[in-house]
């Protein structure tokens, strides 16, 4: 939501981008480690493949919503906002991840 706001703001600007992009590839590390755990060995490669595979999928929406933002005349800081939520989504189904997998040890 900072991010969005503080578009005058150039230097939080590059740190909040920089901040975004650690965390980002921070949690698809995470992933990594965490989908193989939650699937069986008999068809671990097979969900391991789909969660990759529908997660690039969903993926190619954003720049079809961006363009559609855009095209709907919005703000620079709401289609920003609206374009952060899948990550703060993303960020409270991690919460909800711990306690399945201590479910599984």
């Amino acid at each position: 939501m900072g991010f969005g706001l503080s578009t005058d703001l150039l230097p939080i600007v590059f740190f909040l981008i920089a901040m975004i992009g650690y965390t980002t590839f921070g949690a698809m590390a995470g992933v990594y480690a965490i989908i193989p755990a939650i699937y069986p060995s008999t068809i671990r490669a097979t969900g391991t493949g789909f969660v990759f595979g529908f997660s690039r999928l969903i993926g190619t929406l954003g720049p079809y919503l961006a363009g559609l933002l855009i095209a709907a005349h919005l703000s620079e800081s709401y289609c920003i906002f609206i374009m952060s939520l899948p990550l703060l989504a993303s960020s409270i189904c991690m919460i909800f991840v711990k306690p399945f997998l201590e479910q599984l040890d």
